[in-house]
């Protein structure tokens, strides 16, 4: 909401006025003294990398966000972040994909060192206050235009100091000229002192001169619109079916969207191991039946395809899925896996008014890979990021594990041979591998290789190639840094099985917890499992899945 009022869409101008209204324009250009405003619309997100693309656009300033991993044709992005001769990347996490094209990176103020206002879906705006001071040279935002915009020549419109100077302005312009003919109005917070803007409670806009704000507000309860004559405006729209047609060719429908534990590219939540324990891997959930027809079993590696590109995924297949229908979460993204970024399935078909893509529905199909060897790697610092881009012939992606990180690798080309597993683990461990002393063991007649690297006694990294399973039981093993344990990782030698996927992110209750208590019947609702084993009784997110075990487990009585 926010970003919509001070003018964040290309299509609008600040404080909710248009570009199609000549009297807004006037308005603001008056306003701000701007000779050179611009008289039309910008280009919407899809239509400007395509621009870029083109050649059309040179300079491209983006902050706060990761373009490569949320906008579709994932391909074309790339290729026009890779022809921009200037591209400046204003965020807080610095290994995110589309960081990896930037000329500039900017380090800015995250969420708890910010210090403004938020506007949330009800049209309240609370003041945000920092936790903590900026680390190293981050700055918020604001201040990074505010400079540029200075050392171009406009240092008396670009003054701001605080925080509290951006606010006052955005106040003054929603009320210029207003009189209550637009529905957005800060009046009220027009001069606002600094301490009254510290001290700010949360209010609802409109706040209007000489009113006292108000907690709550109801637009058009008393009758009235925000048009010429007070009416309102009807606008039949006819429905438009999407762009893209299934196929024989493309016969399912990719679905996307957000699971419960991540945020929309992961540079943040991706990294605490209590989330990513709820969904570890990149992951496409198909219908059992769907499944069958495609010769997929659970956890298989498939490859999804459509007119546009396509991504690998890990097969979960789950009774909830519709049929016809495939889902794959929008979160993954080459910061975090190889290829498996649905934006490079998904076509730049767009809503004309809009310009929101067509995200909900790519004909896609759906082929099942026989990956020649699977290998796993546990290294105690995150994985060298540069080396992640640049694994050929591999499908991986990563996790962290608290105490480590892990890495999944399969191997795609035609090819049965051993894979060279030092090159590919002093990859992974980037410079510090020169700090190393690697063991490894080598079985041609089996299709493995382990190694283990040790920096003065400490295991550092382990890496397992082959065709064997899973490999989390490693990790007990690899936080003890003794070199006995590195022997024991090599030897192949196992530790308890992995208790599986986290259900409950609040608790750390796993599936195969939540799967006993059901099936000894302990547990016959979501409340006793609360009672047993916690799971449901914090956030609630997870209680969805609770009641699809007690579903399953009353299937399984009744077959």
């Amino acid at each position: 909401m926010g970003g919509r009022e001070v003018g964040g869409l290309a299509n609008q101008l600040a404080a909710h006025m248009d570009f199609a209204s000549e009297a807004d324009r006037d308005r603001v250009q008056r306003f701000w003294n701007a000779a050179n405003l611009a008289q039309k619309p910008g280009l919407k997100a899809v239509d400007l990398f395509q621009a870029v693309a083109d050649g059309k656009i040179k300079f491209l300033w983006i902050l706060a966000t990761n373009p490569l991993a949320s906008l579709p044709d994932a391909d074309l992005i790339q290729a026009a972040l890779e022809r921009c001769p200037t591209v400046i990347l204003s965020d807080c996490v610095a290994d995110t994909e589309t960081a990896r094209y930037a000329h500039f990176l900017l380090p800015a103020a995250t969420w708890g060192e910010k210090d403004g206002t938020v506007t949330n879906s009800e049209r309240r705006i609370s003041r945000q206050r920092a936790f903590r001071a900026p680390e190293g040279e981050a700055k918020p935002d604001w201040w990074a235009l505010a400079q540029i915009g200075q050392r171009l020549g406009f240092a008396g419109a670009f003054a701001y100091e605080t925080s509290a100077d951006v606010f006052r302005e955005h106040a003054a312009l929603s009320a210029f000229e207003n009189e209550g003919r637009r529905d957005f109005d800060l009046g009220g917070a027009v001069g606002l002192s600094n301490d009254a803007y510290d001290s700010l409670p949360p209010f609802c806009w409109p706040w209007r001169a000489g009113e006292a704000p108000s907690l709550e507000t109801r637009f058009f309860a008393n009758g009235g619109f925000f048009t010429p004559d007070g009416r309102a405006r009807f606008i039949p729209t006819g429905p438009m079916a999407p762009l893209s047609q299934t196929s024989p060719d493309f016969p399912l429908v990719l679905n996307t969207g957000r699971v419960r534990d991540q945020w929309h590219t992961m540079g943040r939540t991706g990294s605490t191991p209590r989330l990513m324990n709820h969904q570890p891997r990149p992951t496409v959930t198909i219908n059992p039946q769907d499944a069958a027809a495609l010769g997929v079993a659970e956890g298989d590696l498939v490859r999804l395809s459509s007119a546009t590109g396509t991504a690998i995924r890990l097969a979960a297949i789950a009774e909830s899925q519709p049929r016809g229908e495939v889902f794959a979460s929008m979160h993954w993204n080459g910061a975090w896996c190889s290829g498996g970024a649905v934006g490079r399935v998904i076509a730049p078909n767009v809503d004309p008014l809009s310009g929101q893509p067509e995200l909900k529905f790519t004909p896609v199909s759906l082929t099942r890979l026989a990956p020649l060897w699977h290998g796993y790697a546990l290294l105690r610092d995150a994985p060298d990021p540069l080396a992640q881009g640049d694994l050929p012939g591999l499908f991986w992606c990563k996790r962290p594990l608290g105490d480590a990180w892990a890495v999944d690798l399969w191997a795609l080309p035609e090819s049965d041979a051993v894979p060279d597993g030092a090159a590919l683990l002093a990859a992974l461990l980037g410079d510090t591998a020169d700090e190393c002393v690697p063991l490894t063991l080598v079985d041609p007649a089996r299709g493995r290789w382990r190694g283990a690297y040790l920096n003065e006694g400490k295991l550092v990294a382990a890496l397992i190639l082959g065709r064997g399973p899973e490999m989390d039981h490693l990790l007990p093993f690899f936080t003890e840094p003794s070199l006995a344990n590195a022997q024991e990782v090599l030897a192949g030698r196992v530790a308890a099985p992995s208790a599986g996927p986290m259900v409950c992110a609040c608790f750390q209750v796993s599936a195969a917890r939540i799967r006993a208590v059901v099936a000894s019947g302990e547990a016959t609702s979501v409340e006793a499992i609360g009672a047993l084993l916690k799971a449901g009784t914090n956030c609630g997110s997870c209680i969805s899945e609770l009641k699809g075990f007690l579903r399953h487990a009353d299937a399984s009585l009744v077959a």
